[in-house]
Formats: C-alpha cells, sequence, structure tokens
C-alpha cells in the first residue's frame, strides 16, 4: 500500500484540504506571498492620511494668514522672486537667508537702505519658512504698529505670539523715539526672547543707531544669537 504524503506547509494547509471557515483566501495561500504590503493595518493608512490632510490644512491656512498681513507689492513674494531681482543680490544674502528659513529659530536682522531689497529678503526668507513649516507669522510696518498699539486697536499680547512676527523699517518714524516707543517695542521684544519666539526686523539705520533708537535693553535681546546682515545693492531695482 502506497503511503500517505505527508503535509506540505508551504500554503498554509495540508495538500488536498480546504482553507480553514472564516480565514478565507488570506489563509488558503497569499499568491505571491505575504507581504508587509499585505499586513497594512487599514486604521494606520486613515490615520497617516488624516494627519498629512491636516498639515496640508494648517499651512494652507498660516499661508493665507501671512500673506494677507502683507504690502500687496509683497504679496507672493519668496526666495526666488528675492533671488529674481534686476541687478540679483549677493549669492551668499540668499544662501544665507535660504538656510535660515529651513530652520527659523533665530532672529533676523536686515539692514540697508532704502531701495535696497531689505524688505523684500525679509518678507522672501519669512514666506519660505511659512509654506515648508507652516509656521504662522505676521508683518507689520513699525510705525504702523506702534500706531495701532497707541490706538488701542492692537496690544502687546496680540502680536507677541506669532511664531514668526516681521516688523519693517524698525527704528524709522521721528528722528528722536520716545519713552513710549522705547516701551512698546522693549516690552514686544522681551516678551519673544523669553518665549523663545525668532523676530524678523529690517531697518535702514546702523546697528549702533539702532540700539540707540530702540533702547540697549531691546537691543541686546534682538541681537542676541542673530543672524544678521547688511544688504548692500544698488537702490535701482525692478521685479
Amino acid at each position: 500500500m502506497k503511503a500517505p504524503s505527508p503535509p506540505r506547509y508551504g500554503d498554509g494547509h495540508a495538500e488536498g484540504a480546504a482553507p480553514e471557515k472564516g480565514l478565507g483566501a488570506a489563509a488558503g495561500g497569499c499568491r505571491g506571498g505575504c507581504g508587509p504590503a499585505d499586513m497594512t493595518d487599514p486604521l494606520l493608512s486613515g490615520l497617516d492620511l488624516w494627519e498629512g490632510s491636516t498639515a496640508v490644512l494648517r499651512t494652507q491656512r498660516a499661508v493665507a494668514g501671512w500673506r494677507a498681513s502683507l504690502p500687496a507689492r509683497f504679496n507672493g513674494w519668496d526666495l526666488a522672486s528675492f533671488a529674481g531681482l534686476d541687478p540679483p543680490p549677493v549669492p551668499v544674502v540668499v544662501a544665507c537667508l535660504t538656510d535660515w528659513a529651513l530652520s527659523p529659530i533665530r532672529n533676523l536682522i536686515v539692514i540697508g537702505s532704502t531701495g535696497s531689497g531689505k524688505t523684500a529678503a525679509a518678507v522672501a526668507a519669512v514666506d519660505s519658512a511659512v509654506s515648508s513649516l507652516g509656521l504662522p507669522a505676521r508683518f507689520f510696518v513699525y510705525t504702523e504698529l506702534l500706531d495701532a498699539f497707541r490706538s488701542g486697536d492692537l496690544r502687546v499680547a496680540d502680536v507677541a505670539g506669532f511664531p514668526l512676527l516681521v516688523i519693517d523699517d524698525l527704528g524709522g518714524g521721528r528722528s528722536t523715539a520716545t519713552e513710549y516707543e522705547i516701551e512698546k517695542i522693549e516690552t514686544l521684544i522681551n516678551r519673544r526672547w523669553l518665549d523663545g519666539l525668532p523676530t524678523v526686523v529690517t531697518s535702514s539705520l546702523t546697528l549702533e543707531r539702532l540700539q540707540g533708537r530702540i533702547g540697549e535693553r531691546a537691543y541686546d535681546r534682538l541681537r542676541e544669537d542673530a543672524l544678521a546682515m547688511q544688504i548692500a545693492t544698488p537702490t535701482s531695482r525692478r521685479r
């Protein structure tokens, strides 16, 4: 008498036997093998999709809020726009701004004369950070910000908590700062320094004059571990 053939284990059951009830085709043999793709947890896949869509929406909201705060002239301005200025900015400036935008954890100080492109540089760097990292940000012109504080339309607390804050033309306006101006800007910059939030400023003043304009304490907080650069380019620019 011929001995029965031993069971085969490669297909999950003995030869000739039907798959166990409830296991279906998976137990009967994952044709082509049961690789990692076959074992994907649908719940985890759903969570990944949800987190991904949430991140996209968060970034879209951050970009919309940031660009809504910009003057029309700089809406949609990015590092490619800045690099494409005519005449073009110095390559090392573009490289430094690009590096800062990848990890915007330091203050950024951009110094330059009127028309040098300092505001374009600051806006481009922050736009890149907002677009890639989804960080909420706001743009304020220094004198307009002070006016909003005076009128009560804004409080320091209203703007101090943004992950990224741009103050354009810091120290501009009257030739001599009032005690009120120094107090407000010191409170704002100090609050952000305490919270570890980077502040981006542009100014047409030299660093020495800027210190005298905003006060030593605010300047020290702003300058600490900051990336400071001077945009020394021709004033005749076109996009």
